[in-house]
């Protein structure tokens, strides 16, 4: 690994090669289902009828089953029936309604295209890191669209805010303020919406004592559940042709006996022959697709929902990042000023890469997102606190396009398996987009919406992903 394995990871890690290998075996092991008992989410806990619906009868055959219905489900299904209303879209999803990571997350459209661009850039060339960054950009504007389009925005709380990206050491500053630097450089049009502040200019500013310096943007903040939760309910009235079917996994998938036959997906309700297959599951994905065990794994992240601080200055206008020499932790308010916080990954890393299991919170995250915000002086109290299953890249790119048979392990027939996910912990800039690529791909359209060839699923890029530099490096370099 060396030099991208920094002291400090030596010091909290004194074993860091046997920890190594450790995460090397752990992410190796394809995941289970999701778990029957999840945490209880603050964002699910006034749930719409479509929440659990069910057809009577599961379709006995469909163009496309989408598999998963969250972002990347719902989008999927929204932009196929735009396009092509005529077309038989079955959606399963083995608990409820957008339940998964979409139901859980910390509610951020969060591109902060300043901090990621020179990663970009320097591993893909700034040609494809624009393109990238580009795509990401445009996203608060895409959603802000669609919810207004579905008479959503208000349910939602859709919203654009401003971004405050705290930073409390030396060495992290110093980081954000040379990527902002070579961002504005790449992007002089983007200069006036970015500023940075210093020392004690930033602490009094922004209240954040013991603050070393804070850059602020654009950003946007909603309620992911209730966007989802809308447009599945409007689809089910508007297009008899789709169907969604909660609390149905889907157990296994039998391939195509013939190039002009179908996939039979089984559930414990029936079977459903598909020409098409979308695998919408993010971190669960490679439970049905083994080839990409360990290039596409599952991280427990952690939220809580916290009582509104008496200081003014955390509002519903406002998203929050805070760095620290041992990650970084998130926090936007809703209008009422309920406080969502949630980070605490490096606080128990070992524990969360790998599992399936939202049903427990680790104690040591626990006890981080609990202190963190009295330390700085917010007077808050946690109210919720839940866990949920994100996908990770270990290339740290998202996985999108079709999944050849040799990542399968399935031959096709009169159609193909499709992938979207491996996010990376930013599916709310990400996963949109990348269901409007693999749907174009499926009816044949151009794409290009922000995907590179660096995305697409190959065999070598699968093993390239096994490798754990970057992973490692994002943790801990």
């Amino acid at each position: 690994m060396g030099p991208t394995v920094s002291l400090l990871t030596k010091l909290v890690l004194p074993n860091f090669d046997s920890y190594l290998q450790s995460l090397a075996n752990t992410i190796s092991t394809t995941p289970g289902p999701p778990v029957s008992n999840p945490t209880s989410s603050f964002w699910l806990s006034d749930p719409p009828p479509v929440f659990t619906h069910q057809s009577p009868t599961l379709p006995a055959s469909a163009d496309v089953v989408i598999i998963g219905s969250g972002i990347t489900g719902a989008a999927a299904a929204r932009t196929l029936l735009s396009s092509s209303p005529d077309l038989r879209v079955a959606m399963l999803d083995a608990r409820e309604a957008c339940s998964g990571a979409t139901g859980r997350n910390g509610g951020h459209i969060k591109p902060n295209p300043w901090e990621l661009f020179p990663g970009l850039a320097a591993v893909l060339g700034r040609g494809k890191a624009r393109k990238v960054t580009e795509f990401r950009m445009g996203i608060l504007d895409k959603m802000i669209a669609i919810a207004d389009a579905e008479g959503a925005t208000e349910e939602c709380q859709i919203r654009k805010v401003e971004a405050v990206d705290v930073h409390f050491d030396t060495e992290s500053w110093v980081t954000a303020k040379a990527c902002l630097d070579i961002y504005l450089e790449e992007f002089p049009e983007e200069i006036e919406k970015w500023k940075a502040y210093e020392g004690e200019e930033a602490r009094q500013k922004f209240f954040t004592p013991h603050a070393k310096g804070i850059v602020t943007g654009p950003a946007g903040a909603l309620w992911p559940a209730r966007l989802i939760h809308f447009i599945l309910a409007r689809l089910l009235s508007m297009h008899s042709t789709f169907t969604l079917d909660t609390r149905t996994p889907v157990t296994c998938i039998t391939p195509p006996d013939s190039p002009t036959s179908s996939y039979v997906v089984h559930t414990p309700r029936g079977e459903i022959k598909a020409t098409h297959v979308l695998h919408a599951t993010n971190g669960y994905t490679a439970k049905l697709l083994p080839g990409l065990t360990g290039a596409l794994f599952p991280i427990r992240g952690t939220m809580t929902a916290q009582s509104p601080p008496t200081k003014r200055h955390f509002h519903g206008q406002r998203s929050w990042q805070f760095s620290w020499d041992q990650g970084y932790d998130y926090l936007t308010a809703l209008p009422d000023r309920t406080v969502m916080f949630g980070g605490g990954l490096r606080q128990a890393l070992t524990t969360e890469i790998g599992t399936v299991d939202d049903s427990a919170v680790d104690v040591r995250t626990t006890i981080h997102l609990s202190g963190v915000l009295p330390a700085i002086g917010l007077d808050t109290k946690v109210q919720e606190i839940w866990t949920g299953i994100m996908g990770f890249s270990g290339d740290l790119l998202p996985w999108i396009g079709e999944v050849p048979p040799e990542i399968s392990g399935r031959q096709q027939g009169a159609g193909k398996e499709w992938v979207a996910a491996g996010y990376t912990g930013d599916g709310m800039c990400v996963a949109w987009g990348a269901a409007e690529e693999v749907v174009a791909r499926i009816l044949g359209l151009e794409g290009g919406v922000g995907v590179i060839e660096e995305m697409d699923v190959t065999v070598e890029r699968v093993e390239s992903a096994r490798r754990l530099e970057r992973l490692v490096a994002m943790f801990f370099g």
